[in-house]
């Protein structure tokens, strides 16, 4: 329920229409419609958690699969969609060195050639016989104490450095703003002898649409203003600004926009919460997205490399998803490139992109490319460390006294998965319904 006409008062005020301000939308709707307005800047929902046509061809904002162990979004999504999405069985690898290794490779060691699965195991072995005399002083060490060097030398610190574009020794301990748990060795001796180990092996994924679809079906009845990005706050007045000129007051305020965005846009916050929260830590995204008038082009549903000499970290193939996602007899590729600072050149991203997929044998240089997009996401994933951590507690304790609620990863700061943050954007309406009442 779309509209692109401004309210000059609403009781409660949801900023972003991705999928925390649909689904704290959709709770408040539940009880009325009149209560609230989502303002959306961009001409349809779903944020990053949406996707985007390329001519034929539907491409997602990076790699997006649901799966779910939380009781009550398992059943919202089983009643809401029902046939509309499939069940699909995960197929991933690494590519190193001209091989195929499974995915994630500690785990699947038996994939790796023989040499280098006997380094793995005795380095794991060694180093759980070390004793934990200090705690470490950062991520390297603490994956160094738990895992030995060669899984941390040969695939922890690789994947750090394409992930998130800094030295291990960068992270904290607890890696970056994800908690890190010791090997389960057991587990991981299952994988040097073939036996599966993977965690989530299914998802769910739209049958058309890719996953806009998702968000599309969950903001109907959703009260929706698009095409209105908000400019300033004022949090004394209550008051939303708008790019076209147009104000909003509001009774109570949730926001999912990032937090260096929102604290940029509230024009009363304090200069040194703003300026902190400008320096909070994080990784972009650019994503190189090619449709193909080839029937398929990658063998697996997603690649990763962690090749320094690689453009891309993770390379998707978008019709192994869903086979809607591209016309009849055609394919598509993803590449997607983690970044921090300034973007990349987008021609020259392509142009790598391209000379990499043919130099690793991913593409043949005939291939006809029909459709072609680079784009780029400001934020991707959150790095949160200690001095971030009491950063962002700064912040959500200021919001909190202007009665500001958040929800969503980039509100949150942390790198909640889909089914985290619908749960989180509902019960912040809640929290927001009991205040009403």
């Amino acid at each position: 329920m779309t509209s692109s006409q401004i309210p000059p008062t609403i009781p409660v005020a949801i900023i972003g229409g991705g999928i925390a301000g649909i689904m704290a939308g959709r709770t408040l709707a539940d009880r009325s419609p009149t209560l609230l307005r989502v303002f959306e800047r961009a001409p349809q929902v779903g944020g990053i958690a949406g996707s985007f046509r390329v001519g034929a061809f539907t491409f997602d904002y990076g790699l997006h699969c649901f799966f779910t162990s939380i009781a009550s979004v398992a059943a919202l999504i089983e009643t809401t969609f029902a046939d509309q999405h499939e069940r699909i069985t995960t197929h991933e690898a690494l590519l190193r060195d001209g091989a195929w290794l499974g995915y994630p490779p500690h785990l699947a060691l038996a994939s790796c050639p023989p040499q280098l699965r006997e380094d793995c195991l005795v380095d794991l072995w060694a180093a759980a016989a070390q004793p934990a005399d200090r705690p470490p002083a950062h991520y390297a060490a603490w994956c160094y104490r738990h895992y030995g060097a060669t899984i941390s030398e040969q695939f922890l610190f690789p994947f750090v450095r394409k992930y998130w574009v800094l030295e291990p020794d960068q992270l904290p301990p607890e890696g970056a703003g994800r908690r890190s748990r010791p090997p389960d060795i057991r587990r991981i001796i299952r994988g040097a002898f073939g036996t599966p180990t993977e965690s989530h092996e299914q998802f769910f994924y739209p049958r058309s649409g890719g996953f806009q679809y998702y968000c599309d079906v969950l903001a109907v009845n959703v009260p929706v203003c698009v095409n209105a990005e908000v400019v300033a706050i004022d949090l004394d007045a209550r008051e939303l600004r708008f790019a076209d000129g147009a104000r909003c007051r509001y009774q109570h305020l949730i926001s999912t926009l990032p937090l260096p965005t929102l604290l940029e846009r509230i024009i009363d916050a304090p200069p040194a919460l703003r300026d902190a929260a400008a320096n909070l830590n994080y990784t972009s995204l650019a994503l190189v997205s090619l449709g193909l008038a080839l029937p398929d082009v990658l063998p697996y549903r997603w690649i990763y490399s962690y090749d320094p000499n690689v453009s891309f970290t993770r390379l998707v193939a978008p019709h192994k998803l869903s086979a809607q996602n591209v016309p009849p007899g055609q394919s598509a590729l993803q590449a997607e490139i983690y970044y921090r600072g300034a973007p990349p050149d987008a021609h020259t991203l392509y142009q790598r992109t391209l000379d990499d997929l043919h130099r690793l044998g991913l593409l043949p240089e005939s291939a006809p490319i029909v459709a072609c997009d680079v784009r780029y996401q400001t934020f991707a994933n959150v790095i949160l460390d200690a001095a971030s951590s009491d950063v962002v507690r700064q912040i959500h304790a200021f919001l909190a006294v202007h009665d500001v609620a958040v929800c969503g990863r980039y509100a949150t700061w942390d790198n909640g998965k889909f089914d985290q943050v619908i749960s989180q954007a509902q019960q912040v309406a809640r929290d927001v319904l009991n205040r009403l009442s």
